[in-house]
């Protein structure tokens, strides 16, 4: 998801040749956890057990499928651009039902424990699914017209916004009745500024839809954009210095965690966001803030990576003031 996403963010500013090989990066990883899930979860019990450890983690999986779809149907390969959206789609339509039945089940099976428990970051991984098969149907949606694919990119904006709402509220709750601890995990919030920042995305490609196959107007639909754009804007600092709290609260903690990649999405995705935003409302100075995102997001992808890279041999760098790990 994180490196499909700013490899799109690169190619929409004019960087085709990093775009494309950040893309085959993810390409290439995409197929061998592809070929790792196939073999683990080739039984139904292998696949009910991994999303109830999961969680909500798991709509990651039509997610970033989603994402490389767009990121062809970007190229201009409608008909690769189409096989994996309608993958990302089938995946949605699999995991979008079973990770939150899942959830009611291990609710019921812990009588008298919190229902809420659990409830962060991750949870809006259900809305950026959701948004990222809208974004995919959008793009694809002119280059073949007469397929249902603008009904599908505005039907799933809105279920996407529902999602939105409805998990923010929960996520919200939580907090407030369980607040956060130094210890807690923190990265997996940055997906709320993402699935806010993937919701103007979609709804800007729902926008820029030819008229004749739109179903709702596209003056609404870029008020509600541009309402969530400011909201997703206003969230940014809040979360940077929710990071930085967590960053000095735990000196222990080893400064790479998978998690980090959390953040390196919604960065991304904010940049890719602000682009079609300000082409669907012609304001100029959108551009300029999208192509200012396109040299922070690739510049956090390679801080996350090179992380990465030392956590796996072994030289895992330190949190800032922390002690080693």
């Amino acid at each position: 998801m994180a490196t499909g996403i700013v490899a799109t963010l690169l190619r929409s500013t004019g960087a085709d040749a990093a775009g494309n090989a950040l893309f085959c990066i993810a390409a290439v990883a995409f197929a061998g956890l592809a070929a790792v899930a196939v073999v683990r979860l080739h039984t139904p019990s292998a696949l009910r057990a991994e999303v109830a450890a999961a969680g909500f983690t798991a709509m990651a999986v039509p997610a970033g499928t989603s994402v490389l779809a767009g990121y062809l149907a970007l190229l201009g390969r409608t008909q690769p651009a189409l096989a994996v959206g309608a993958a990302g789609m089938l995946l949605w339509l699999v995991l979008g039902y079973l990770v939150p039945a899942q959830r009611v089940i291990d609710n019921t099976a812990s009588a008298g424990a919190d229902p809420l428990r659990g409830a962060d970051g991750t949870w809006f991984l259900w809305g950026v699914a959701t948004q990222s098969v809208a974004v995919v149907a959008g793009l694809l949606a002119p280059q073949l017209p007469g397929h249902g694919l603008a009904e599908v990119a505005t039907l799933w904006w809105g279920l996407g916004m529902a999602q939105l709402v409805l998990v923010a509220a929960l996520v919200a709750a939580r907090m407030m009745l369980s607040p956060l601890h130094p210890g807690d995990e923190v990265a997996p919030y940055w997906v709320f500024f993402g699935s806010a920042a993937i919701s103007v995305l979609a709804g800007s490609e729902v926008a820029a839809l030819p008229a004749e196959q739109r179903i709702v107007s596209a003056d609404f639909v870029i008020a509600v954009c541009v309402c969530l754009w400011a909201f997703a804007t206003w969230l940014a600092p809040l979360l940077i210095a929710l990071t930085a709290w967590q960053w000095r609260r735990s000196p222990g903690v080893a400064f790479f965690r998978l998690a980090l990649w959390s953040i390196v999405f919604p960065v991304g995705m904010y940049g890719q966001a602000t682009l079609r935003l300000g082409e669907a409302t012609d304001i100029g100075w959108m551009a300029g803030v999208g192509h200012a995102d396109a040299w922070v997001a690739p510049a956090l992808w390679v801080a996350v990576a090179v992380a990465m890279v030392c956590a796996v041999t072994g030289r895992r760098p330190q949190a800032p003031g922390g002690s080693g790990a």
